[in-house]
């Protein structure tokens, strides 16, 4: 094995390393931002209710809100377990 080889092999090690660290933050910080938006889009929903109800937009814009939230407590289920 060359030096070349070791060289190349080390810098793909610590790449590795570096991306699991980094990856790890991400996920966190989006795992944290989701939890958040979930407990806050009830109070955006709550307010196109009572605001209105009756036009097609604001029905499909609540509806909208609804499964955005779903998402985000699919994606924020576990923040404080990481």
């Amino acid at each position: 094995m060359s030096r070349k080889e070791t060289l190349d092999h080390s810098s793909l090690l610590f790449d590795r390393t570096v991306f699991a660290t980094y990856g790890y933050r991400i996920k966190t910080v989006l795992s944290m931002i989701s939890f958040w938006c979930a407990i806050v889009f009830p109070v955006a929903y709550l307010s196109v209710l009572i605001l209105d109800v009756e036009s097609v937009n604001a029905v499909l814009l609540f509806f909208g809100l609804v499964v955005v939230n779903v998402l985000a407590l699919i994606g924020g289920h576990s923040y404080r377990n990481s």
